[in-house]
């Protein structure tokens, strides 16, 4: 994102979800990369494939909900409420 930032002038509303679509493809590639490599697929077909195309179709619905939520202190609280899920998510888990 600092790149986004400096060098090709964009602002943060530009340059976030830029950065979040450059790190799952980019994730996407790595985990196809290494399960041909690899051979180890388990994790990557159960869990990290599931979310890889999540985090794609979430891209697309921010995209699309941007224009209802004008005000950026709901966008900001409503990251907080998700990372503090995946938080939980996490803690539960691991117990």
């Amino acid at each position: 994102m600092p790149i986004l930032l400096l060098w090709c002038y964009l602002n943060m509303k530009q340059a976030t979800p830029i950065s979040h679509t450059i790190i799952m493809v980019s994730s996407l590639v790595n985990l196809l990369v290494n399960y041909q490599l690899f051979g180890q697929g388990d994790l990557g077909l159960n869990y990290l494939l599931p979310l890889s195309f999540a985090a794609l179709s979430a891209t697309f619905l921010a995209f699309y909900l941007k224009k209802y939520f004008t005000k950026e202190i709901y966008i900001k609280w409503l990251l907080i409420l998700l990372i503090w899920a995946s938080i939980i998510k996490v803690i539960v888990y691991l117990v």
